[in-house]
């Protein structure tokens, strides 16, 4: 429930979140944790996008030119997980923790439809989405973390807008990093339906905050949090 939450608030896929949790309060390894997190994170981005289409934010387009691409990054991102050491995976998201928070406390801007959007920026964006999808696979993320970003810099989406065609690129993403860590053994399906499932309330509570309230105070005790 508190990663449909996040999911809905910042445009993520709430691993971030559920893969502490799994590590922590499960016992879960490193490598099913974050098997198990991208799994729960299909239903989580599907969900979240949908209602973001209904408030009108989500533009497809410009989530297909940063989420096809990190389809590429997930199959890369998947199979090094398999290479890395479980100690090095679980540093690796601590340090993903902390960009998350510099992201939330130091956001980059631009207003929608300032800038001139040219062939330079659609390619910025979409290799933007290669790391986004290595990040999803090696991290059992949504790749969020780097979608908002590049969608706010490169393809003129203001922060929610951004947001919302995150929360569409994610799609892509988890299914296929969950299809190749099912191949690996990294998924217990039954837990990822649940927290998938049980995550709706929180999505709907989270996308709903999105739209009606002013996000800087929610990001930066959200920041605070994942310190």
């Amino acid at each position: 429930t508190a990663a449909g939450v996040f999911s809905g608030l910042f445009g993520v896929g709430g691993g971030t979140v559920i893969v502490p949790l799994l590590v922590l309060w499960f016992g879960y390894g490193e490598r099913l944790a974050t098997g198990t997190s991208i799994a729960a994170i299909v239903p989580i981005a599907l969900f979240a996008s949908g209602l973001q289409a209904i408030y009108g934010n989500v533009d497809p387009v410009k989530a297909a030119v940063v989420g096809l691409p990190a389809v590429l990054g997930a199959l890369v991102g998947t199979t090094l997980q398999q290479r890395l050491d479980e100690r090095l995976i679980s540093a690796l998201f601590a340090g993903l923790l902390l960009l998350v928070a510099a992201e939330l406390i130091l956001p980059v801007e631009i207003d929608a439809g300032t800038p001139t959007i040219d062939t330079i920026d659609y390619v910025a964006a979409g290799s933007l989405g290669v790391v986004a999808g290595v990040v999803g696979g090696l991290l059992g993320v949504g790749g969020g973390i780097v979608f908002v970003p590049a969608l706010s810099l490169f393809l003129a989406e203001s922060q929610l807008e951004a947001e919302a065609a995150s929360l569409l690129a994610i799609v892509p993403v988890a299914l296929t990093a969950s299809w190749r860590q099912r191949g690996y053994g990294n998924v217990r399906f039954d837990d990822a339906a649940v927290i998938g499932l049980v995550s709706v309330a929180g999505v709907a509570a989270g996308v709903g905050l999105a739209n009606e309230l002013d996000q800087r105070a929610l990001e930066l005790a959200f920041a605070g949090l994942i310190l």
